[in-house]
């Protein structure tokens, strides 16, 4: 079941404990403004962890065509054909955070044959679909009495990997508490990121004391690696009725 943890929800808590009594009198205290200026997100790069997931190779045929050749002389067939695949990433997210404002990540997956990147962004998956084209452009001989398949394939490689990016915070995020009749600004507090997050659930503290958070997921990708070309001879087909 996948986790998302709302940072917003531990904010306005944190805000609630940090409140005189008599502040909260006549204040709208469920819905304060977060203003997120002044905090700072840091993202690693992307590790992946190809000994997690599997990988696979399936061959497809993109086109096929038969050429006849019913004359005592050799036929020469000029082809010429242009097919398109669609590199599909798919990005499972397990563990991740949001919060009100954006957040980009990207994944760079460096176990393909070329490199890809995926983005996320508030902890949604971004990103176009890659096309590939392949070109066949060449000339079929086909021997007297006999017929020639050409037919077209493409290799695709399919590659799931775990991987995890590490965020990591710091500043300070303000709250200010609107008056319930009017709705003018009544208090404000400037809370230290370090303070509300640290020892939440899911975070952990690095080396210079800024609450951490691991996003965790899981990548599909799908992409087209090698063209072959097979030529194959045969009987010519049976003529119809």
């Amino acid at each position: 079941m996948p986790t998302t943890v709302d940072m917003e929800k531990i904010i306005r808590e944190y805000g609630d404990t940090k409140l005189y009594s008599i502040q909260k009198e006549g204040i709208d205290l469920k819905n304060p403004v977060i203003v997120w200026t002044d905090m700072v997100v840091m993202n690693t790069p992307a590790v992946f962890k190809p000994d997690s997931g599997k990988s696979t190779i399936k061959t497809h045929t993109l086109f096929r065509s038969v050429f006849t050749n019913d004359t005592l002389s050799p036929q020469t067939y000029s082809v010429k054909n242009v097919r398109t695949t669609v590199n599909v990433m798919e990005v499972c997210l397990e563990t991740s955070f949001k919060y009100g404002t954006e957040t980009q990540m990207v994944l760079s997956d460096a176990v393909m044959s070329f490199d890809t990147t995926q983005q996320i962004r508030n902890m949604e998956v971004e990103g176009k679909p890659h096309e590939l084209e392949w070109v066949i452009k060449m000339d079929v001989s086909v021997p007297p009495n006999l017929s020639t398949t050409l037919e077209v394939m493409v290799k695709e490689k399919e590659v799931e990997e775990d991987f995890e990016i590490v965020s990591a915070f710091d500043g300070t995020v303000r709250l200010i508490y609107l008056a319930d009749d009017d709705h003018r600004e009544k208090v404000k507090l400037d809370l230290k990121v370090r303070d509300m997050f640290t020892q939440k659930p899911h975070f952990f503290p690095d080396d210079k004391g800024r609450p951490c958070f691991i996003t965790k997921g899981r990548l599909k990708n799908k992409l087209g690696t090698e063209q072959l070309v097979q030529l194959t001879e045969g009987p010519l087909p049976p003529k119809a009725n």
